[in-house]
């Protein structure tokens, strides 16, 4: 019961407070108000007397020349102005089933996009198998013992199933999906 007969005594302290916040900034404000009023009325004033005068042309011909000359000064400042370039463009390297993939971009498109080793660095080469895999090896780093008969000319840093071209449009649409997403993708700046 108490309670509730402390809300309108609450309410309208705050509402007093506030109310004399309000009013207190009233007469600096005012006379900020008529100070701008009396120099935006000069300024029509002027601008009125200015296209009313006699000169070798019109004044509102004057005032469409400056409208289009200010028009086409701002049009010069937009082509330029330098174009600040989409953040995902920063983007050209990412781990993907476990080898470094590095690409460009060329129009907004993915390109030069292929595969390095995660321990050298190493370009890798390809192997397409007879099962329908593909090998991404490092000719650098040494075969570990089981592929050394299978895989003499280095280790086998991934396996992606599908040909070479499959495997790296695989690569492509999973960059353009993170991008898209935003997940884990890390712009260098």
């Amino acid at each position: 019961m108490l309670n509730k007969q402390l809300h309108p005594v609450r309410n309208g302290i705050i509402a007093t407070v506030v109310g004399g916040l309000i009013l207190s900034f009233i007469p600096q404000f005012r006379g900020f108000l008529v100070e701008t009023m009396s120099w935006t009325w000069a300024g029509a004033a002027w601008v009125w007397t200015a296209l009313l005068s006699h000169y070798s042309m019109p004044g509102w011909a004057f005032l469409i020349i400056g409208l289009c000359a200010f028009v086409g000064l701002a049009r010069l400042c937009v082509v330029f102005l330098p174009k600040k370039k989409p953040a995902y463009l920063n983007y050209t390297e990412d781990m993907l089933d476990g080898a470094k993939w590095r690409w460009s971009w060329t129009d907004g498109k993915i390109s030069s996009l292929w595969c390095f080793c995660p321990n050298c660095d190493a370009q890798l080469i390809y192997s397409e198998r007879y099962d329908g895999k593909t090998d991404f090896i490092c000719e650098r780093c040494s075969p570990g013992d089981l592929e050394r008969y299978t895989q003499p000319h280095g280790r086998i840093i991934t396996t992606v199933k599908g040909a070479k071209d499959y495997a790296v449009q695989a690569i492509e649409r999973e960059i353009l999906r993170r991008i898209r997403t935003g997940e884990s993708v890390h712009f260098n700046s």
